[in-house]
């Protein structure tokens, strides 16, 4: 989970995203010898919102894990992106449209 400025366009949030994703990759397959396979990534706009209330959301999941083990809930679907190993989803369903936040 990490807290990004709001507003910001998809694209920033996704620069956000990778960055975030980026580290916990390197910290944890490059650092501490981990295998880590499927991360999940949620972006806030601010701190006190509840965990459904994300911004942008992303899952990667390692091209050398076999199919049968990749989790569920690790393909997004909906308006998601995919792009290289990762699913980036910018809509989040539980926000309400009339409450001015995209």
């Amino acid at each position: 989970m990490a807290l990004a400025s709001s507003p910001l366009t998809n694209e920033a949030l996704r620069r956000v995203i990778d960055w975030a994703l980026f580290q916990v990759l390197d910290e944890y397959n490059r650092v501490r010898k981990r295998n880590v396979q499927v991360i999940w990534v949620y972006i806030y706009d601010q701190p006190d919102k509840r965990l459904s209330e994300w911004r942008a959301m992303a899952v990667f999941v390692d091209p050398r894990l076999p199919r049968h083990q990749v989790p569920a809930a690790a393909h997004i679907g909906g308006d998601a992106v995919q792009d290289g190993f990762v699913e980036y989803d910018f809509t989040n369903p539980v926000l309400r449209n009339d409450s001015g936040q995209r």
